[in-house]
């Protein structure tokens, strides 16, 4: 394969890393905002008593919901590793290690900036 092939992958594997860094970058910040503005109106209102809620199903239902999660995000790996061993790909195995080596460094950059 000729070294351009591989630098645009290497390139193009920053490029698509940088943007998906800073992309998680933004929707953890908002995630994070949102789910702290719920918990301190929940927290407000049992403090004046306007609500009662119940601390442990609100603990166990997080804890469920992450472990849900977790578990999807398991079985992707899993199913895009499956993906990636399928003969068709191998083929192509140097362009997608030169837009993986690139990937990385780009989504560090992304979650950085």
């Amino acid at each position: 394969m000729a070294i351009e092939s591989l630098l645009f992958s290497c390139g193009g594997g920053f490029a698509v890393g940088a943007i998906t860094g800073y992309a998680l970058k933004l929707i953890l910040k908002l995630a994070a905002i949102i789910l702290g503005a719920f918990f301190l109106g929940l927290m407000y209102l049992a403090y004046r008593g306007w609500i009662h809620p119940d601390w442990q199903t609100i603990q166990n239902q997080t804890q469920s919901g992450i472990m849900n999660a977790t578990h999807m995000a398991q079985q992707y790996i899993q199913s895009t590793a499956t993906q990636l061993s399928h003969p068709s790909v191998i083929q192509t195995q140097s362009t997608m290690v030169a837009a993986g080596i690139g990937f990385l460094p780009g989504f560090l950059l992304g979650v950085r900036k």
